[in-house]
Order: C-alpha cells, then sequence, then structure tokens
C-alpha cells in the first residue's frame, strides 16, 4: 500500500450557506502524473452572480471552440477576448 494524505482547507461549521460560490477542488498526483479537477457550486445565487458565471461559461465554450490541432495559444487566447 502506498501513502495517501487528505487535506482539507477549510472546516465544517453548523453556518447556514446563501449568496456564495463554492469552489470544490481535487487534485492527484500518480508517479509523474499530475491531476487538478475543480467545481463551481453557486448557493443562492444573486442574478448578477447568475449572469455573471453564465458570461464565464460562454467565454470557456468559445475557448474550448477555437482549440484545434496546431493551433497557437496566444491566437486562442486574443481570439477568444475579442
Amino acid at each position: 500500500n502506498g501513502k495517501y494524505e487528505l487535506k482539507f482547507s477549510v472546516e465544517s461549521t453548523d453556518d447556514n450557506l446563501g449568496g456564495s460560490v463554492i469552489l470544490a477542488s481535487l487534485g492527484l498526483r500518480y508517479k509523474s502524473y499530475c491531476s487538478n479537477v475543480t467545481r463551481t457550486f453557486l448557493i443562492g445565487p444573486s442574478k448578477e452572480m447568475e449572469a455573471n458565471y453564465d458570461f464565464l461559461l460562454k467565454v470557456q465554450a468559445k475557448a474550448f471552440s477555437l482549440m484545434k490541432d496546431g493551433a497557437v495559444a496566444k491566437d486562442v487566447y486574443s481570439k477568444t477576448l475579442s
């Protein structure tokens, strides 16, 4: 068996959540391979928070649509922002 280490950034409380954004991240390392995944949860979001999140999803979709074989990263970046 290998050695495992779990680190928690925040400890639970009895506080109610509302009008908050929760970012949950998990990272793994196996030999020389590293991986990380993050998920965003909106808890009772305001209209502004929802609009900002929708905007970010559209920007992400545009960037992904430009990522083709042979694409240059700086070109994808500049076209995404245009």
